[in-house]
Parts: C-alpha cells; structure tokens; sequence
C-alpha cells in the first residue's frame, strides 16, 4: 500500500476525532460560560432522569466526565494519530528517499 494513502487515513480519522472533541469542548465552555450548573443538569434529568439535587450532581459528574473524555481524545486519538501516523508515515519515506514503505 502507499505510504501517503496509509498517511492520508491517519490524517482523516485525526480530523474526525478533533471534531468529537471539539464539540466536547463546546459543551464544557458552554457550562462554563455562567456561574453555577446548568448545562450538564439539564442533560443529567434528560438522559438519567435525575431531579433536585441529583441532578445537579449528576451534571457535576458528567462535567468531569465530558473534561476527561475531551483530553484523551484530543491527545490519543488526534495529536499522536496525526503526528505519528499522519505526518510520519507522509514524510519519513520521502525524506529518505525511499520508494515505498517496508511493511
């Protein structure tokens, strides 16, 4: 297989997983936007149907889960995809002059 199309996969699936965390940073500047929580609440009676308190809870929870799952894809599955996989497996065989990749 080419190299820049092994490279250009990388790259596409960089670019879909930068948009799932990007809306997930959209929704903890939204929560953020204002004092207090209302954003990931509102979402926690939606989904889990939690009222009162156990909803305010359950928003504060998934606010810690939505930071979380927005680092790690934004690290593991679009910074070292892309890097690595994307611009590496682009670059490296042209820098050395190599025809194809070895595997």
């Amino acid at each position: 297989t080419n190299h820049k199309d092994i490279g250009t996969l990388y790259l596409i699936f960089a670019i879909m997983a930068g948009i799932i965390g990007g809306a997930l940073s959209v929704a903890i500047r939204m929560e953020l936007q204002e004092p207090g929580i209302q954003i990931f609440s509102g979402l926690a009676q939606m989904v889990y149907g939690m009222n009162g308190d156990a909803a305010v809870d359950g928003g504060k929870s998934m606010y810690n889960a939505f930071a979380t799952a927005h680092a790690l894809i934004m690290i593991f599955f679009m910074v070292m995809p892309a890097l690595i996989g994307g611009f590496a497996n682009w670059m490296v065989p042209i820098m050395i002059g190599a025809p194809d990749m070895a595997f």
